[in-house]
């Protein structure tokens, strides 16, 4: 599937939130850091956590130490889910994210969330960063696991006025690019979030290093099309 013109081609930016438009990634370091010190396992570095973090999560967990023969994994994602969140407050949006929300509001385009963060935590979070306004479609997962959010793209999908081509979701993971083939929908990846640029393009020929790059790129389109009017919440 070729890269579309946003201008021409794509009616409805689905975002991803984690390490996409929150920066989260130091939140999420510290907190798989703490549960590896505590069980004396070496903690990881920036530079080799996205080189291992991927989803289903349950599979980086091993690769970062920890084994499920002594620990269940359910076991360890409590413990980083409440590690997690005591300090959810405190991870901010990218310094380019209110920019880039703006810039597609701009460009007549709608806009959504697909995370795997569980759906009523991700809404209150929206909230709290004063983004929730900008979303006409917002979708979470149902658990703290973290497995993925493809069962929920498609649900989501089946709400919009749009045929698939004209729908691109914008990431950080492969994961992300996983879903929207499976989706069959665009996929844009951005290098600022969970993994590196060199893994993101490894794989994945359409890779931004950072959101201001995207903006740069909706801009330049100068886009003409007009808002589509009505609420499909």
């Amino acid at each position: 599937m070729h890269f579309p013109s946003i201008r021409d081609d794509i009616r409805f930016i689905l975002w991803d939130w984690n390490g996409t438009l929150l920066d989260d990634v130091s939140l999420c370091l510290s907190t798989i850091n703490g549960m590896l010190t505590r069980r004396a396992h070496p903690a990881l570095s920036v530079d080799g956590y996205k080189e291992i973090f991927r989803f289903p999560v349950r599979e980086y967990y091993v690769d970062a130490g920890f084994d499920f023969s002594y620990e269940p994994f359910d076991e360890l994602a409590v413990e980083f889910i409440e590690g997690y969140y005591g300090r959810f407050a405190d991870a901010p949006l990218h310094k380019d994210a209110l920019k880039a929300l703006e810039s597609v509001k701009k460009a007549g385009l709608r806009q959504g969330v697909l995370s795997a963060t569980e759906d009523t935590i991700l809404r209150k979070t929206l909230v709290d960063h004063g983004v929730y306004g900008y979303f006409d479609q917002v979708s979470g997962i149902h658990n703290h696991h973290a497995d993925g959010k493809l069962a929920a793209g498609r649900k989501l999908l089946q709400r919009l006025p749009f045929p698939q081509h004209q729908v691109l979701l914008i990431g950080d993971t492969l994961h992300d690019a996983e879903v929207a083939k499976e989706l069959g929908i665009h996929c844009l990846l951005v290098a600022q979030g969970h993994q590196s640029e060199k893994r993101l393009r490894s794989s994945v020929n359409d890779v931004l290093p950072d959101l201001d790059q995207f903006i740069l790129m909706i801009s330049n389109e100068n886009h003409s099309n007009p808002p589509v009017p009505g609420n499909y919440a």
